[in-house]
């Protein structure tokens, strides 16, 4: 079991663990989690891990590609082909 710690100020606490699986081309690629939300996402370099952890104490709403366990407010990428369209 992993100890948990209070937020100084009253803030609300997070904690994440993460999984470096392997590095590629000096790039780490694993799993970040966030263990209150049990939200998760694969990552490909350090920066994907941290834009995940800044939604969540950053106050973003908006979450990375990839994320399991929630609804994404992003807008569809309109450029990309998608499964059902005539051009995919």
């Amino acid at each position: 079991m992993m100890p948990t710690y209070g937020a100084p100020g009253g803030r609300s606490r997070n904690t994440f663990v993460v999984r470096i699986l392997h590095t590629e081309d000096k790039e780490w690629v694993g799993i970040v989690s966030h263990v209150q939300s049990g939200r998760k996402t694969s990552f490909r370099g350090f920066i994907e891990a941290v834009r995940f952890i800044d939604g969540f104490v950053g106050g973003n709403s908006v979450r990375p590609a990839g994320e399991s366990g929630s609804r994404r407010r992003r807008p569809p990428n309109r450029s990309a082909a998608q499964p059902g369209d005539p051009s995919f």
